[in-house]
């Protein structure tokens, strides 16, 4: 009997090969979020470690992962970790919130990886803690970086861990470059577009933005409109429309013209209303309504 190989295992497998220069460098995008941590994980560890010997055994899975520091460290980043995955399931409840360990591997200022709503963001813990009042150039620098390093994230979230709400705001790439003002010439500084919130409530935006998701219409409701009520006069704007051709009509300057326009009125008015709502019933077609549009504005000549 055959059994389908581990995910996790058969990206090592190919991480390996490319490592040993035998493969090219694997995907995770076939992933599940949970398998997708615990591969990065773990390759950020063989890529730190550059000690492989290519003739030694391949180690196991278990044997990687007991290598590992825990998936959520003590400290700052485990408990905005923690904070944000918790807050974010009602988002996505497969939504997985990790420590970024291939961004300290690299040196890269990132210390989280939000993984939600077929999304992914990377996390600064901020230290300026100045209410993020300005988009300093040391925060673009760290955006910059991690936008350079992992080309795979919708954004970056800058989090303060010194209050308990965890303030929070999200940038885009676009968002770290200069914006040029039309009226002055002037080229403006980046800035943060978007709100200052709790952590949570600014990646939730930023993903419902990316991802918009709409409340189910209540069939109840749709069923209590009256379709007189839904649709539109259609009288009043054939009304209104065949007085603005007549109004028209008093200063056109060749008299046929002038004749046929302001001879239009309530025949024409009646005709073109039940043309018009016939169209809308489907009780007729687009090209009946040519042939009386075409009689109605003979009558109107004549």
């Amino acid at each position: 009997m055959t059994t389908n190989p581990d995910p996790v295992d058969a990206v090592l497998d190919a991480y390996f090969d490319y490592l040993e220069g035998t493969g090219d460098e694997p995907s995770l995008d076939q992933l599940d979020p949970d398998d997708w941590a615990v591969a990065e994980q773990l390759i950020a560890s063989l890529t730190a470690g550059r000690g492989i010997d290519p003739e030694a055994s391949r180690p196991s899975l278990a044997a990687l992962l007991a290598m590992q520091p825990p998936k959520v460290p003590l400290g700052d980043v485990a408990d905005v970790a923690l904070t944000l995955e918790a807050g974010l399931r009602d988002v996505d409840d497969t939504c997985v919130v990790t420590p970024d360990f291939a961004a300290h591997t690299h040196g890269v200022d990132s210390d989280l990886v939000v993984v939600c709503g077929g999304h992914r963001l990377r996390g600064i813990i901020d230290r300026v803690h100045d209410g993020f009042e300005t988009l300093t150039p040391e925060r673009v620098a760290a955006a910059a970086g991690v936008f350079g390093a992992f080309s795979d994230i919708a954004g970056v979230v800058f989090v303060r861990d010194d209050t308990p709400d965890l303030p929070g705001v999200v940038v885009e790439q676009l968002d770290l470059h200069r914006a040029l003002d039309v009226a002055t010439g002037r080229h403006d500084p980046p800035v943060f577009r978007r709100p200052v919130a709790d952590a949570v409530s600014a990646c939730r935006a930023f993903l419902h933005e990316l991802s918009p998701m709409f409340e189910p219409l209540d069939p109840a409701v749709v069923q209590a409109i009256s379709r007189d009520i839904a649709l539109p006069d259609i009288g009043f704007f054939v009304d209104a429309s065949v007085q603005a051709v007549a109004e028209k009509g008093t200063k056109a300057r060749i008299p046929e013209k002038k004749a046929a326009w302001t001879a239009l009125g309530a025949a024409e008015i009646d005709a073109l209303t039940a043309a018009a709502v016939a169209l809308e019933s489907g009780e007729t077609t687009h090209e009946d309504i040519v042939d009386q549009l075409e009689l109605i504005a003979g009558r109107a000549a004549a």
